[in-house]
């Protein structure tokens, strides 16, 4: 009996390890137009990187990168979800060579491996959304409302002007040392 019982054991035990599991990650990639204004939502998290690279990268469950949805409409792209589902993280890795505004809504978070560089950049965050973000921008302008957050990381080179209105707040960072040219 005992050996019945463990030898069952043994087969059912093999027998999810070679079915898999639906919340093993897993990586995948698809190629990219070019864009200068990028919207995520939906919870999707993105880290972008200082690359000319035409693709994006994905890492989460299959399911997570199934729900995956990108939409060009002119120069922007639109990262979201298929579908709303709390399960399963998604990560994009996503090269950002060209972006001149960023905004974030619906517990979506972007982050950046690389100082992200240009002339103006614009920033937005709302409904619990976070950017955290490296610049070498010349100006950088920001609006977060009280759901919303937004971090420039290695800041210490910028003037700051700073406003709250109605639990909006709007930053502007300017480079030391930078003139604008009319």
């Amino acid at each position: 009996m005992k050996i019945i019982f463990l030898t069952s054991l043994l087969l059912c035990a093999l027998h999810f390890s070679f079915a898999g599991n639906a919340d093993t990650i897993t990586c995948d990639s698809i190629e990219i137009k070019g864009y200068y204004h990028l919207m995520v939502s939906s919870s999707v998290n993105v880290i972008l990187v200082n690359s000319n690279s035409r693709h994006a990268y994905m890492e989460g469950s299959a399911s997570a990168i199934a729900s995956l949805k990108l939409k060009y409409e002119g120069g922007t792209l639109r990262i979201s979800r298929k579908a709303w589902s709390g399960k399963g993280k998604l990560i994009v890795y996503l090269p950002s060579s060209r972006v001149k505004s960023i905004e974030t809504t619906d517990g979506a978070r972007v982050s950046s491996y690389d100082a992200i560089k240009g002339d103006t950049l614009i920033l937005i965050a709302s409904n619990q959304s976070s950017i955290r973000i490296m610049t070498e921008a010349n100006i950088v302008h920001s609006v977060s409302n009280s759901n919303g957050e937004i971090q420039l990381l290695e800041t210490n080179n910028y003037s700051l002007a700073q406003t709250d209105q109605n639990g909006i707040s709007f930053i502007e960072l300017r480079k030391k040392g930078y003139k604008e040219r009319f």
